[in-house]
């Protein structure tokens, strides 16, 4: 009935809204990997990011169904139709699934073998300029939510080593380091006891 109708516009509304960052965040991760951390890796150990690439290839096809499924389940207006069909609304909880599976197994991967060869074959400060060149790459707005994630992820040291090579940063890009660094300064500090 119409209690139910409302409550599948709502769900499809957050879904479009959670596509959307999904979206967004798999656009910055991909094209950073493939254009800056892809060839840099390939340059010390040959021969290892080939399969990634065509992941992200078949990632992206399958983000683009997801959206179609949603656009299907939406009006004209964008606005979700009155009564979605069943049809559209089973392939819609499907394509979600395998989308959340495939984008899984992908991380999975690149953490289990990328990861180590970055840090086995780059030094400290390498790793830190590939973090800032990734920082610089990606809009302002979503640099501090990265941050965020690292602060989580990386001991003081590293925090430390990548706000020595902000520090570094010159020419255009010293108003993005100098903004970096601020963000790095509280990440790097010892909790208060």
């Amino acid at each position: 009935g119409a209690r139910e109708g409302g409550g599948s516009r709502q769900v499809l509304r957050r879904l479009q809204g959670r596509y959307s960052f999904l979206e967004s965040v798999y656009r910055y991760h991909s094209s950073v990997e493939d254009e800056i951390i892809y060839p840099l890796l390939e340059s010390k150990v040959k021969n290892v990011t080939f399969g990634y690439s065509h992941d992200h290839v078949d990632e992206e096809r399958r983000l683009d169904d997801l959206q179609t499924l949603i656009r299907q389940a939406l009006g004209p207006d964008g606005e979700p139709q009155e009564e979605p069909q069943a049809r559209t609304i089973r392939q819609l909880v499907d394509k979600v699934a395998e989308v959340h599976m495939l984008l899984n197994q992908h991380l999975v991967k690149e953490e289990g073998h990328l990861y180590p060869l970055l840090l086995d074959n780059f030094s400290p400060d390498e790793q830190a300029a590939l973090v800032v060149e990734f920082l610089c790459s990606i809009p302002v707005a979503a640099v501090e939510q990265v941050l965020a994630w690292l602060s989580g992820r990386a001991s003081e040291h590293e925090l430390q080593a990548i706000g020595a090579q902000v520090q570094k940063y010159g020419g255009e890009e010293a108003a993005v380091g100098a903004l970096i660094a601020r963000w790095l300064e509280p990440l790097g500090r010892a909790p208060a006891a």
